[in-house]
């Protein structure tokens, strides 16, 4: 399979260290305090990817999904969730305050990454136009096709099937599928007018569709 080339950051590692983040030069006089709820193993991995590629500094907090802090942000337990501090709130919440709170709450992989680089003025996700629109065009096909149709419903119903319900059977025709969506993304890339999936410039659609190879490759489908 041919794949983006900017794969550095799967042998970076992390640390859940507090750390504070210098907005665009437009925000660079409000410091705000980030935080990224869940493990690197999870689609977080999509989200520390692009804070790391964005110079962003963070605190990842690598609770697992359904545990009792990914539900108490989101009521669905699902991870990554993005939270945005205000530093006194932060501060505060630090010293036992219940009544602190994050001034903003952010579910879903890529509406975080989309989030990411609107605040940081990046270009990792096109602002507008027919690039914006490919980009669009692009996530909507991985996000349905691979993430959702594939390696989500393998485990949901293979390897969480206790929980969801055992489905074994569906283990060949899912990946049958993820094999053919693959060389369809195969082609984009060899017919796009660069080395990554929008063209010449790496964007966050190339981060979530290595993700999913790696994803893949977890479950031995290379």
């Amino acid at each position: 399979q041919t794949v983006p080339t900017k794969g550095t950051m799967m042998s970076r590692q992390f640390s859940a260290k507090q750390h504070l983040v210098e907005m665009s030069p437009l925000q660079s006089h409000d410091k705000k305090v980030f935080q990224l709820i869940g493990p690197a193993w999870s689609r977080a991995f999509r989200n520390i990817w692009m804070m790391e590629e964005l110079g962003m500094k963070y605190e990842l907090l690598e609770s697992v999904p359904a545990s009792r802090a990914a539900k108490k942000y989101n009521p669905s337990g699902k991870v990554p969730i993005l939270l945005e501090w205000e530093k006194q709130s932060y501060e505060a919440s630090l010293s036992g305050n219940e009544t602190a709170v994050p001034s903003f709450v952010l579910t879903e992989s890529i509406a975080i990454n989309n989030y990411l680089a609107e605040i940081c003025n990046s270009s990792l996700v096109p602002a507008s136009g027919r690039e914006r629109a490919k980009y669009d065009a692009a996530i909507a096909f991985i996000m349905s096709e691979i993430d959702g149709q594939t390696l989500w419903t393998y485990r949901k119903h293979v390897q969480l099937g206790k929980h969801f319900g055992y489905v074994p059977e569906i283990e060949k025709p899912v990946k049958d599928h993820f094999d053919r969506m693959n060389r369809l993304v195969s082609d984009q890339l060899k017919e796009s007018e660069g080395e990554y999936l929008l063209g010449e410039k790496f964007s966050a659609v190339d981060i979530l569709y290595v993700h999913c190879l790696v994803w893949g490759r977890m479950y031995g489908w290379d």
